[in-house]
């Protein structure tokens, strides 16, 4: 078993609002940070599942999923601190997949915890 197992998000950039906290800058800052400390290379890294549909719908209304489809195309304020632009659809779909991946090796008890 794992001790740790990591998901990131190739292409997260994609997601990026300049003045934002919520910003590709500080997920790389993270990263940075985890290869500092001698951890992003000791563990493996996962890739994301990829998710039905009906996974989704069971999770978000499927008209929100189409509206947030439509946000994307144009880069619009969600609500007062959600954010949708150019990248932000498929960046979610795969930070859906990669937290699936994480907590399926959780549950399959390949790992004991995942990042």
């Amino acid at each position: 078993m794992q001790e740790l197992v990591f998901f990131y998000s190739e292409g997260h950039e994609a997601h990026d609002w300049a003045g934002q906290a919520e910003c590709a800058a500080r997920l790389e800052s993270v990263r940075r940070a985890l290869d500092g400390a001698g951890l992003w290379d000791r563990y493996p890294h996962l890739q994301t599942v990829d998710l039905p549909a009906a996974v989704l719908h069971a999770v978000h209304d499927p008209k929100y999923l189409e509206e947030l489809v439509d946000m994307h195309a144009h880069g619009e304020w969600v609500d007062h601190e959600t954010y949708a632009c150019a990248g932000t659809y498929q960046v979610a779909i795969d930070a859906a997949g990669g937290s699936t991946a994480v907590a399926r090796a959780v549950w399959r008890q390949e790992a004991r915890r995942g990042f």
